[in-house]
């Protein structure tokens, strides 16, 4: 089983270009300073230093690629100062926003640095995922640019969020992400506390990753779904 490392996580702005409907955050207007992300940073060191521990680094918004120039410093700052004790760093994306200077920043810290796009699924499965200025699922624009990052040797994962409205797809959504998306790596999450979970969900919800399971094994597929890293037997307790 993979190592659980402990991450820290490092907002560079709450600004957001979707508004999913089961969004958890309710800023969605705060924005960061340089300076009060470097105190975040020497903090994080100061944490570090004390546990002498590796440890991975997450970048969050809102949409932290709207402030690319902050993430750079905050890497750089961070590299500078502790650089060894990190494992890996994450950027948490919605996948929306993708230009020449976040793929050339994607592709110079590849080794060290992973994009996680946000992408539920199917299109019909991605609906509640919606652009703020014209409601539209944002589905179509994230596939083109995970083709534009393939095209570059670049291969993101994505994080899929399960919930009411596509749970039943959970399994047919994670093989599409895989299939016919190429992608390898796939995190299954569950809609916090905005849309109400029941035990219709849970059972569904472990139908399906039952469901997964069976394909991944039957069929050696080779894709790691996240998820699979923290069950264990029952009898395991």
């Amino acid at each position: 089983m993979p190592e659980l490392l402990e991450t820290y996580v490092i907002h560079v702005t709450k600004l957001c270009n979707l508004d999913c409907v089961y969004c958890y955050e309710p800023d969605k207007t705060s924005t960061y300073t340089v300076d009060e992300i470097y105190n975040h940073i020497d903090d994080i060191f100061m944490e570090i230093k004390k546990n002498s521990t590796q440890v991975s680094v997450e970048f969050l918004g809102g949409e932290p690629l709207l402030e690319l120039g902050l993430i750079k410093l905050a890497y750089e700052r961070i590299e500078q100062k502790c650089g060894k004790n990190i494992r890996k760093y994450i950027i948490s994306s919605n996948g929306t926003i993708m230009n020449d200077d976040i793929l050339k920043f994607l592709l110079d810290t590849k080794d060290r640095l992973k994009l996680a796009i946000s992408l539920d699924g199917k299109k019909f499965s991605n609906q509640l995922r919606y652009f703020k200025s014209s409601y539209e699922n944002s589905y179509d624009t994230v596939v083109k640019n995970i083709k534009k990052l393939q095209a570059n040797n670049y291969n993101p994962g994505v994080h899929m969020v399960t919930h009411p409205y596509n749970v039943s797809f959970l399994a047919e959504n994670v093989m599409h992400i895989h299939e016919d998306l190429c992608i390898d790596e796939i995190g299954v999450g569950i809609v916090e506390s905005t849309i109400h979970i029941d035990k219709a969900f849970c059972d569904e919800f472990k139908r399906q990753m039952e469901k997964l399971a069976d394909y991944i094994v039957s069929e050696n597929i080779p894709v790691h779904v996240d998820m699979f890293n923290i069950l264990k037997p029952y009898s395991d307790n």
